[in-house]
């Protein structure tokens, strides 16, 4: 079924859609304060049993903004960026613009990941 949410053709759009103005706050304000803070959350749940490379699977991954911030905040990740809309998986793909991040549809996943 054809669908008009979540087809952001600019990344500002984009922000917009996944993060939004909330309670009095505005997206920027909520972009830049929450963003560290799920990252940090999202991290403290990677399985401990080994060290190394790790690979997560952000799931409706919008344009990018935890992908991002994850990335940044661990440098032994590589990150999987999932969304059923390609104008989002295309917004991401610019916005993190990092070779240890790629997107794919729900229906592509092949592999398993150490967190989703």
């Amino acid at each position: 079924m054809e669908h008009n949410l979540f087809k952001a053709k600019t990344f500002e759009n984009g922000q917009h859609e996944v993060v939004g103005d909330c309670n009095g706050f505005t997206m920027q304000e909520r972009w830049k304060i929450e963003t560290p803070l799920f990252a940090k959350a999202i991290l403290a749940r990677l399985p401990r049993q080994h060290e190394g490379t790790r690979c997560v699977l952000d799931y409706g991954c919008g344009v990018g903004r935890l992908s991002k911030e994850c990335l940044a905040q661990k440098e032994t990740l590589w990150l999987t960026g999932l969304d059923a809309s390609p104008d989002m998986l295309k917004q991401a793909k610019e916005y993190v613009n990092d070779p240890r991040f790629d997107t794919i549809l729900p229906h592509e996943i092949t592999k398993q990941y150490d967190l989703i």
